[in-house]
Formats: C-alpha cells, structure tokens, sequence
C-alpha cells in the first residue's frame, strides 16, 4: 500500500492522480497558463486532449467518482467540521476530516486516491 500524504498535495496533483485512476491514462498536461488539467489518453497514433478536469472544485466531475466509489460526505454543520468517508464494504473506513464545505469535494476526491491505494 502507498503511504502518500495527500492532504499536502496541491489541487492540481490531486486532479491529476485522480484523472489516472479513473481512465488508466498515459498522462497529463497543464495548460499554458497552467491553471486548467487536461487529460491525455492514448488513441493509436498518438496523443489527444480529452476533457478538461477539475475534481477538487466540479460536482459534474467529481459526483461520479463520489458515487461510483460510494463516499460519504457530511457537511460542516455547527462545529465547522465536515468528513468525507469511504467504506469497504463497511469495514476499515477511510475519513479526512474538513473545516469548510468548499472542501468537501477535495476530501472526497483524497478519500478516493486512499481507497484505490488500499486496493494495491
């Protein structure tokens, strides 16, 4: 199992892991401006840009990986703690705690990469 300490990882390494699990791909780039993630895939005669890919901030990318992998999110209510949780079939679960909900999809997306290293 890997030990990453994916809660210092930027959004961009964050994505970009996430972008590799979720389609096998051969790799990645960052636009010019190096604020978009574009995914790289493979199409025979070489590489294509497919998408443009935001997990950390973008419920239309990150919903299905959320619920495909069956994480939980909590929102921060009162105590300003939210949790995103995933489960192994209710054994062993994965938690990282966040303080507000603008996170929530970062946290979902760190529980993930957690998930698919456990898997390893």
């Amino acid at each position: 199992m890997k030990n990453y300490n994916y809660t210092e990882w930027s959004n961009s390494d964050i994505n970009r892991a996430v972008t590799c699990e979720v389609y096998n791909c051969f790799g990645w780039a960052l636009s010019e401006s190096g604020d978009s993630f574009f995914h790289c895939g493979a199409d025979g005669s070489g590489y294509y840009v497919q998408q443009i890919i935001d997990y950390c901030n973008s419920w239309a990318d990150a919903g299905p990986v959320i619920l495909d992998n069956h994480i939980v999110l909590t929102p921060c209510m009162g105590k300003n703690e939210g949790d995103a949780t995933g489960y192994f079939e209710h054994e062993n679960p994965i938690t990282i705690e966040f303080s507000s909900n603008d996170q929530a999809l970062r946290a979902a997306m760190i529980v993930f990469l957690m998930m698919k290293d456990a898997e390893k």
